[in-house]
């Protein structure tokens, strides 16, 4: 292969590869301020930035990154999900984040149930289980847990059917099943 290329072409392409090997290092193998689940390699990801920050390597190294989205409260129906993203994926992100766009108006967001201890180590244990089983591709690598100014850096539009902002709006679904009782439910 490196026959065919003329000096120039070579150069470049080691200069390419020593870059991805100092960003993979940059932002892979460096430790420091690097939030973990405790006694876990998985890494707590807190700003869209971050990820963006974890995801480059993978993406330069061709790796595939699954993302198991939540809103916390992890029942035996998120940890089927995360199993199977595992075995077709060289990493998983399971993200937990309660959308206060998910909630009506005249609904209590403050009632839905905050359970990050709980959550974090349902992750830790299933994580374990995944490295024992040999028939995975990939782990829990992440956890993205960002907060509501991260995810609407414009500002929390409201849960007004009539509110202002960019939405994406699935139908029929979002005019059916919980659409029907609560129209900003499906919208994103």
């Amino acid at each position: 292969m490196f026959a065919a290329l003329g000096r120039p072409q070579l150069v470049a392409r080691v200069a390419s590869n020593a870059a991805r090997s100092r960003i993979f290092a940059q932002t892979v193998c460096s430790t420091s301020s690097v939030e973990k689940l405790p006694s876990t390699s998985i890494r707590v990801l807190r700003t869209v930035d971050a990820v963006r920050r974890w995801r480059k390597p993978h993406t330069l190294s061709q790796h595939s990154v699954g993302l198991v989205p939540t809103m916390g409260a992890l029942h035996e129906g998120h940890l089927a999900l995360i199993r199977a993203a595992a075995k077709e994926n060289h990493h998983v992100v399971v993200s937990i984040y309660v959308n206060p766009a998910q909630f009506g108006i005249k609904e209590d967001l403050s009632s839905y149930p905050v359970t990050w201890e709980t959550d974090t180590a349902a992750l830790a244990k299933l994580d374990r289980e995944l490295a024992d089983d040999g028939n995975n591709l990939g782990r829990i690598s992440a956890v993205f847990a960002p907060t509501t100014d991260q995810m609407y850096p414009s500002g929390f539009p409201g849960q007004e059917i009539d509110s202002k902002g960019s939405f994406v709006t699935i139908t029929p679904v979002s005019e059916v099943l919980e659409g029907a009782s609560r129209p900003t439910f499906f919208r994103a």
